[in-house]
């Protein structure tokens, strides 16, 4: 298998010690790509910022090893005929890219298509009632015709129940599991796991040695909640996963919808308390979600593709002019024709290429990416 260094550069971050997501691009911002977070010397880490002596030394201290750890990762997705998908990718999800907790890298296993037009996260308590599961077959069947691509967590109750009825209606169906692609938990839903595959898969920000853990689902549930256009609860006590993804969901400027239930009922109170509480709109049937979406089947052909035209600021319309048909241009020439300094560059840099605007090539060197795409602020 031939391994691409930026893949392993974007993992290796990932496997640093007390360097979380909001860490990692800051690091990655400072110092100018990913490859120059294990390239840089002692100098050039001690003039950033975020950076104090005792974290340098221990990302001295691992570059070597995490590198060939991520070597190891790497053979061993393709192995599984499991991928990865880093969040300078067009491939990464744009959703989840918005959000300021969204990992450096995902796993994924299946026939993923990560930038879908419509996605709907569907969550519930493990313990379904007959009037939860129904409704789940009602909203599929409300949803087929929009070609709607479904998230879950794969867990019992809701969540199985809405993959399966995602793949009765022929819908797309995505889980986020909180443990590395190389188990499926739980167990039982290993069979359910493998016909998701081929409409869909599974997707984890862990490496194949993370065994399943409790204290990793919240992390799960801010995944499902960053890649959806909107979350709907289907029925959840006060507490659980369910009302952690609906808050997340919420705090992400997501849409949350909420089934209404019997205030008697432990499996509606949690639903009950987000309309209460203006978190969720209430939903009486399926058509109401489509409705606040504003979909509808005569647009879904049009295929809507996301941030198909991004807004540049003026500094990066500065940064595009340099390029000028060149195939790519160095850090170096962007300073000296742009005449912004170097900490600007790097910020920006950083901005495009998680946007999908520019790509880093070896030789500190860039290169600008579909440029009809993208339109200059008015």
């Amino acid at each position: 298998m031939e391994i691409h260094e930026s893949l392993v550069y974007g993992l290796g971050i990932t496997m640093l010690e007390q360097i979380g997501p909001a860490r990692a691009k800051q690091l990655i911002a400072h110092c100018g790509s990913m490859e120059h977070v294990f390239t840089l010397p002692r100098s050039a880490l001690e003039e950033i910022p975020v950076l104090r002596p005792a974290l340098i030394e221990l990302i001295l201290n691992q570059r070597k090893r995490v590198l060939e750890q991520a070597r190891w990762e790497l053979d061993r997705l393709h192995a599984m005929n499991a991928q990865c998908v880093l969040i300078d990718d067009l491939h990464y999800p744009q959703r989840l890219k918005e959000c300021d907790d969204s990992p450096i890298v995902l796993y994924y296993k299946g026939q993923v298509d990560f930038n879908p037009a419509r996605v709907v996260s569907v969550v519930g308590t493990r313990r379904a009632t007959s009037y939860g599961r129904y409704f789940c077959e009602q909203l599929m069947e409300a949803f087929a015709p929009l070609g709607v691509t479904i998230i879950s967590g794969l867990a019992f109750g809701i969540d199985g129940h809405a993959h399966r009825a995602a793949l009765e209606k022929g819908l797309p169906t995505q889980a986020c599991v909180a443990h590395g692609l190389h188990t499926v938990y739980p167990s039982e839903h290993a069979g359910l796991a493998k016909d998701m595959q081929t409409n869909g898969g599974l997707v984890s920000e862990f490496t194949t040695t993370q065994r399943m853990c409790a204290e990793l689902f919240p992390m799960r549930n801010r995944l499902i909640a960053g890649m959806s256009d909107a979350t709907v609860v289907v029925e959840s006590d006060l507490k659980g996963g369910s009302m952690i993804t609906a808050y997340l969901a919420h705090s992400y400027h997501r849409e949350v919808f909420a089934l209404p239930g019997r205030i008697n009922e432990r499996s509606s109170a949690g639903c009950n308390a987000l309309i209460q509480r203006q978190v969720a709109h209430i939903v009486t049937e399926p058509g109401s979600i489509i409705d606040t979406m504003n979909w509808s089947k005569s647009s879904h052909d049009q295929g809507t593709q996301l941030q198909l035209f991004q807004q540049l600021s003026d500094v990066q319309q500065k940064i595009t002019g340099v390029f000028n048909g060149e195939d790519a241009v160095s850090v170096d020439q962007l300073i000296v024709r742009t005449g912004f300094n170097p900490s600007v560059i790097a910020s920006e840099l950083l901005a495009m290429e998680f946007s999908g605007l520019v790509r880093s090539k070896p030789g500190n060197r860039f290169e600008l990416l579909h440029r009809s795409r993208f339109q200059a602020m008015p």
